[in-house]
């Protein structure tokens, strides 16, 4: 599993690909519910394991020019390759389907000249949104 450095090195390389071919790059941060209360529960054993469990899950379900990174405790970014909003959010249907624990999600779909860190903070910024609207 990647982290941040990771996450920034492969995002690079997917968008210098996709974008030479004039497609689209969505992003995705995410963040299980409650993930505080389940360590408090079952112990940060049993919340590593399930970190792993849904990280391998999605990646699955991710195809391999796809990027799925862990940016924190319970925090996940994706990088989806060739991907628009609407077929991103027809993913984010079916990780939550394969899924057992419930997270939110801010998707953005990174434009040409914004930097990764700048579409980071997009996609933060709607994740904040999605968990406080529901």
């Amino acid at each position: 599993m990647l982290n941040r450095r990771g996450l920034s090195e492969a995002a690079e390389l997917v968008r210098a690909v996709i974008l030479r071919a004039d497609r689209r790059i969505s992003v995705v941060a995410i963040d299980l519910n409650d993930f505080k209360g389940y360590n408090d529960r079952h112990g940060h054993l049993a919340g590593d394991r399930l970190l792993a469990e849904v990280a391998a899950g999605w990646k699955g379900l991710l195809r391999s020019a796809d990027v799925l990174a862990r940016t924190g405790g319970d925090e996940f970014v994706i990088v989806l390759a060739d991907t628009d909003l609407a077929s991103a959010h027809s993913l984010l249907a079916r990780l939550h389907e394969a899924s057992r624990v419930r997270w939110s999600a801010g998707v953005v779909e990174w434009e040409p000249g914004e930097s990764f860190e700048d579409v980071l903070h997009e996609a933060d910024k709607a994740l904040y949104l999605a968990k406080t609207t529901g």
